[in-house]
């Protein structure tokens, strides 16, 4: 069975510190590093697509100095690993909503926007960077499409094709680590038949077999699609 698409939710980053006794902005350091792991093991098992939900806009609203930690270290993460990313041919999309980054932490939007420009060619391999992304932003931000185009009626094929994921395979697996059961926010449209993983590993504590054991799990899965 293919999977071609997985979305990473890396919760639970607040406890993984608190339980280890190493401070925040390390613990978002070793998360940014695991995702790199991961994200490199399932490229490598053929996996096409791979999106990582970091923060909904309520994540980043909710405490100042713990935002600006989080995406300090996003931007110290990018900025070390942006020659390794291209040179694994990986085309990077940002998708959220970019004025709102752009105002907690301007770098953070350039560096992302020129590691998009660097690997707009690539073909074979998608990372989607999911930051202050929610539902309600995604519906937004198609509506404000519609509104320039007015001859055009709303649809969800329409969506499917001009959304923040056109022109990437239906999401096959949500994966959320830390322990927490729900997708808090992600659009239940692109989930309406994912298969979905909740691990209370966090994702500080990836490894090579906890990647294995995720796509092992999948291979057990009977997908029947409502049928």
């Amino acid at each position: 069975m293919k999977l071609s698409h997985i979305v990473i939710i890396p919760d639970g980053n607040r406890r993984w510190a608190e339980n280890n006794k190493i401070i925040l902005i390390d613990s978002y350091r070793i998360a940014c590093e695991k995702i790199l792991l991961f994200t490199e093991y399932m490229f490598a098992n053929d996996v096409n697509v791979l999106t990582v939900w970091g923060a909904s806009p309520q994540n980043l609203n909710r405490d100042a100095s713990e935002s600006a930690l989080f995406l300090r270290a996003i931007l110290e993460f990018i900025s070390v690993s942006a020659d390794k990313i291209i040179s694994n041919k990986c085309k990077v999309n940002l998708i959220g909503d970019r004025r709102l980054l752009s105002a907690l932490q301007p770098s953070l939007v350039s560096a992302i926007e020129k590691l998009e420009a660097s690997t707009e060619h690539f073909e074979n391999h998608i990372l989607n960077i999911a930051l202050a992304y929610s539902w309600e932003y995604e519906i937004q931000n198609y509506l404000d499409k519609l509104s320039t185009n007015k001859c055009q009626p709303p649809s969800i094929d329409d969506f499917k094709v001009s959304g923040l994921f056109s022109g990437q395979p239906e999401i096959d697996l949500i994966v959320r680590t830390g322990g927490e059961k729900r997708l808090s926010g992600f659009f239940p449209l692109h989930g309406s038949f994912s298969e979905i993983y909740f691990y209370d590993q966090y994702v500080q504590d990836i490894d090579d077999i906890f990647c294995e054991k995720i796509l092992n799990d999948f291979l057990l899965t009977n997908r029947r699609y409502g049928q």
